[in-house]
């Protein structure tokens, strides 16, 4: 990205006053990166965020994979009155904690 003439003209001020404050500084800000042969030849911005999105969309496709062979692989749950017909019911009669089977025709009419 280009920059603007004014934008310009205050980088070119900032450096001509470091340099005259501080040329060690200039001298190693001037030389920074060029030790560094992969800097100038990195990945284009577009290429970094394929990249991401990809590695997104790996890791994303994994976890419902693993998601569904959870749930393929669960066993059934089991329902909390086994033995019972439909017309009948768990009815405490005694008092004591002991259940009772009672079906429909054993309940009293209203």
């Amino acid at each position: 990205m280009a920059l603007r003439e004014y934008e310009e003209r205050i980088l070119a001020a900032i450096e001509h006053r470091l340099t005259e404050d501080d040329p060690v500084l200039a001298g190693r800000l001037q030389s920074f990166g060029e030790c560094d042969p992969g800097l100038a030849d990195g990945p284009a911005d577009g290429d970094v965020r394929w990249r991401a999105w990809l590695v997104c969309a790996v890791v994303g496709s994994l976890v419902l994979l693993a998601m569904l062979a959870l749930i393929l692989v669960a066993p059934p749950a089991e329902a909390p009155s086994e033995g019972l017909a439909p017309d009948q019911e768990q009815v405490d009669r005694t008092g004591e904690g002991e259940d009772t089977t009672v079906t429909a025709l054993d309940r009293p009419s209203v």
